[in-house]
């Protein structure tokens, strides 16, 4: 019964809230066919009025999280393709905003998506905005987002709050060198597929392949099938890596040269975009699932220079690292927020990261998603979808 559901929930968290503030209700997938009835509940038994949001989250448990206290008001709402352009606007014309959650719906068409991100980041360029993309649901069909009022392909919380956030890349790590990438096939709405890698070894002008696609004469180096060279990459891990599955490939955010730094210290996220490896084309390419590399910007030309195989790994370290550097922002938050988008990551562990970086002050909750939504530290930086990924938020107010 979601009412029951509501009022055990809201008892827990010390009842009715009688000062502005905000609630963030993560359901489970089992339960996404009840997100909206929980979502209007759960604003009901705190008061009636108070800005609730409800996510589907992949964690086990129902659980919600109760600011209140605020210096200013919240605002809870929805972004369709009817409201989006009233609700940015009013988001853009409010300077009492210092922060933005937004939660979209994996289901979205990937061009509808970053759209909306690419008119999020314009409304609002000086607000901290981060987000997730969250859990599909159980049932084709169900809606994933939703606040007290209903339902949409985003739903967001504008908030009076300061905020200090840091977003890694978690649950990989970067196995060997990137890859130079000579032939790519990247079409909208069509899976990528990389197709060769350069190797060092100097091509013959006389090469059939080059006579057949019109370079005859030109001498460039050797390349093979991408495919072939991850495998390579593979058995180089002596062991770590087994197979496709055990893999992402990532594509660069960045233009030009691979960005300095040791193959041994962490990727950056705002770096690298992570898909997965989910097959072998006939030509010995490696196809790529997981986004649509043109519609999120990454190959704005359709071309692509680089590619940075990265094997599965634990997320601890990701997570101890998100602590340290929002703990060290120096601010005495109310309260953390600790999403997680992709494989291998844990909501419970972004909680006890999240708690650390508040030194153990304010309370935690965590959610986990398909890619996590943030923005670069730029003034301006346009929101990404960040794979793989986590995410610590600070609130102060």
């Amino acid at each position: 019964d979601p009412a029951a559901a509501a009022a055990e929930l809201v008892g827990a968290a010390g009842g009715p809230a009688s000062t502005p503030g905000f609630a963030l209700l993560f359901v489970p997938r089992k339960r996404a066919g009840e997100l909206e009835a929980l979502a209007s509940q759960a604003s009901k038994a705190l008061g009636g009025s108070f800005p609730t949001v409800a996510v589907v989250s992949g964690g086990q448990r129902l659980a919600l999280g109760v600011a209140s206290g605020l210096s200013g008001s919240a605002r809870a709402f929805t972004l369709s393709p009817e409201s989006t352009a009233a609700e940015l606007s009013a988001l853009g014309a409010d300077a009492s905003i210092r922060s933005l959650l937004i939660f979209g719906d994996p289901t979205t068409p990937p061009s509808s998506l970053q759209k909306t991100l690419d008119e999020i980041s314009r409304a609002a360029p000086k607000v901290v905005k981060v987000g997730l993309l969250v859990a599909p649901p159980a049932e084709k069909g169900q809606a994933v987002v939703a606040t007290s009022a209903g339902t949409g392909s985003f739903a967001c919380i504008s908030l009076p709050c300061s905020a200090v956030a840091a977003v890694e890349l978690a649950g990989c790590e970067r196995l060997g060198d990137a890859l130079e990438v000579f032939e790519a096939d990247i079409r909208k709405g069509a899976p990528p597929t990389v197709e060769q890698i350069g190797t060092d070894q100097e091509g013959d002008y006389r090469d059939t392949a080059e006579t057949e696609k019109g370079t005859a004469g030109i001498i460039r180096r050797k390349g093979v099938p991408a495919a072939g060279a991850l495998q390579a990459a593979m058995k180089a891990s002596a062991g770590a890596v087994s197979g496709p599955k055990d893999m992402f490939l990532g594509i660069p955010r960045f233009d030009g040269k691979v960005p300095d730094g040791s193959a041994a210290a962490p990727a950056s996220a705002m770096d690298w975009a992570l898909f997965n490896w989910v097959g072998v084309s006939p030509s010995g390419g490696a196809t790529l699932s997981g986004g649509d590399p043109i519609a999120e910007g990454l190959t704005p030309k359709g071309a692509l220079r680089w590619l940075q195989p990265f094997k599965v790994a634990p997320g601890t370290d990701a997570w101890r690292r998100l602590a340290k550097k929002c703990r060290e922002a120096d601010k005495k938050p109310f309260a953390a927020l600790a999403l997680a988008g992709g494989r291998g990551l844990s909501p419970k562990e972004g909680e006890v990261a999240g708690s650390a970086a508040t030194a153990n002050s304010a309370a935690a909750l965590g959610a986990l998603g398909v890619a996590v939504i943030a923005a670069g530290e730029a003034e301006g930086a346009t929101l990404a979808l960040h794979r793989q990924a986590a995410c610590i938020l600070l609130l102060s107010d």
